[in-house]
């Protein structure tokens, strides 16, 4: 029930449960798949990860240029020293259907120590070659902000996309999607690195191969317990709650139900296996903006702004066809090398 200016009473009617895509379907291409070596990324074989795309725009030219970069888990990409072998080669989705490999080494990725469960590496894609989208950093990421005014907490929807390695696509990469809830905003659970830094819990199912998978928080209309004043005008609301690092392991009791075994005897002293609860664990968005705006990165984004400048002196900037992928703008694609790589790379006018 709503009302009008003039105060006249009248019914809005909403879809609301679990929502399709939709509009949002090019999320599907911000994720990347990682493989340990460039043979394993081309055969499609052998364990791995997720990453996805961000983007964040040049000081100089925001409206023209964007750094793009790929994100997954550290312990991913660079592994660690007891069991977990790196992975750091990405497989990007192509236009012509066949995958192109970016043959990254663990010491290249950069990452905070101590800090998050989080890796990134600048990354070159092409417009017309790669099948590919970003997230931009400025308008999808979770703000704390904007998380203390929609009240986002426990309860809230939330979906990952990542890598289901049983079924994950052997000649292109095939994401699929996982949905679930929020079970806990704050929990300092120690990470690979022993960080102790503050994570999301999620009961949401995971498995080996959705580790580096964004995390979506998503409301729909009329998905709000209890108060009609609090429906979402806008129709609903979504936005990078963070990326998947880990599981919450449980003990599972096993009996012996053979029929020689009396029941009550079945009980006593079980033996059991460890498996995955069901909850799973998020950094949350700003804890990825913390890597994205390391010194170091922020050093080599001043240096390509510094070029561009240098090399338009002041002059008319080419347009890119369209920006980044945001939650206000979400069906344009981004236009990765954008006019100005292409104008960059001829020769100088005189002036």
């Amino acid at each position: 029930m709503a009302h009008t200016t003039n105060g006249t009473p009248y019914t809005r009617w909403a879809t609301v449960g679990m929502p399709k895509l939709g509009k949002y379907h090019y999320l599907l291409d911000i994720v990347f798949f990682l493989y340990p070596d460039e043979a394993s990324a081309a055969a499609g074989t052998r364990a791995g990860g997720t990453g996805f795309f961000v983007a964040i725009p040049s000081e100089t030219y925001p409206d023209c240029y964007h750094h793009i970069y790929a994100v997954t888990n550290r312990h991913v990409a660079c592994g660690n020293t007891r069991e977990l072998s790196p992975c750091p080669v990405v497989r990007v989705n192509s236009v012509n259907g066949k995958p192109d490999i970016f043959e990254f080494d663990p010491a290249e990725w950069q990452f905070l120590a101590p800090g998050a469960d989080i890796a990134v590496i600048p990354i070159d894609l092409k417009r017309g070659v790669h099948k590919a989208e970003a997230l931009d950093v400025a308008s999808f990421f979770l703000s704390d902000e904007e998380k203390a005014h929609h009240e986002i907490n426990a309860g809230e929807d939330v979906f990952m996309l990542g890598r289901f390695i049983d079924y994950d696509g052997v000649e292109a990469n095939s994401p699929s999607m996982r949905f679930g809830n929020i079970s806990m905003m704050n929990a300092a659970v120690p990470q690979f690195s022993g960080y102790l830094g503050n994570s999301i819990v999620v009961d949401m199912h995971s498995r080996t191969g959705f580790s580096g998978s964004p995390v979506f928080v998503y409301r729909t209309a009329g998905s709000i317990f209890g108060n009609a004043n609090t429906l979402m005008s806008g129709g609903h609301l979504m936005k990078l709650l963070g990326i998947l690092w880990g599981q919450f392991p449980e003990e599972w009791g096993v009996r012996d139900m053979s029929q020689s075994t009396p029941p009550a005897a079945a009980m006593i002293n079980p033996k059991s296996v460890l498996g995955w609860s069901g909850m799973s664990l998020v950094c949350p968005a700003s804890e990825i903006r913390k890597v994205l705006y390391m010194p170091e990165l922020k050093k080599r984004r001043a240096a390509i702004d510094a070029g561009l400048h240098q090399k338009f002196r002041g002059a008319a900037v080419p347009q890119s066809a369209a920006p980044p992928a945001s939650d206000a703008n979400p069906t344009h694609r981004e236009d990765f090398t954008s006019l100005l790589n292409e104008a960059a790379r001829k020769p100088k006018q005189d002036d």
